[in-house]
């Protein structure tokens, strides 16, 4: 009787870690995406109000949650997310990292005499589902457009909540 309740035991065990193998298979988010231009250089911007960045380039899109059409990352989940952004400049650029209408970080540089400047953000917000995160070009500002991946978008989901 004895090992009969230990068995028992044992596969509920099994049935639970089964069970939250599934749910964190479920709970997979993460994406990575470029603003990627075939020409070997070029700007974006500037323009007379602030502009979501469209990243057209996705190299990941675990769980769907990013649009290269709109340019924004949609939560498919409540729960905590970490999102980063690069913006390369050889002139000046002021961006930020939005969640539906707030500003979670601004990235700035007046790049004077170096060619090779960039601008970084990086933010950990707690989400609902269906809140919007995107990167924002900043009204009469602009960024350097390079073939290749100089200016990426990233985020992830940390833990679902």
């Amino acid at each position: 009787q004895d090992l009969e309740k230990k068995d028992q035991s044992q596969q509920s065990q099994v049935q639970t870690l089964e069970n939250s193998q599934a749910q964190l298979q479920n709970h997979r988010v993460a994406f990575h995406a470029g603003f990627y231009t075939s020409t070997e250089e070029g700007s974006y911007g500037p323009f007379d109000v602030g502009t979501v960045i469209k990243y057209k380039k996705v190299l990941t899109n675990v769980g769907g949650g990013y649009s290269a059409d709109t340019g924004e990352f949609t939560a498919p989940l409540k729960g905590t997310y970490v999102f980063s952004f690069v913006v390369h400049t050889t002139n000046n650029t002021f961006t930020s990292l939005m969640k539906n209408s707030e500003a979670l970080v601004y990235g700035h540089d007046k790049s004077v005499t170096e060619k090779w400047d960039s601008t970084t953000g990086v933010a950990v917000v707690t989400l609902e589902v269906g809140d919007r995160v995107w990167v924002k070009l900043q009204p009469r500002f602009r960024f350097s457009a390079f073939r290749g991946f100089f200016n990426t978008f990233s985020g992830f989901l940390l833990f679902p909540m």
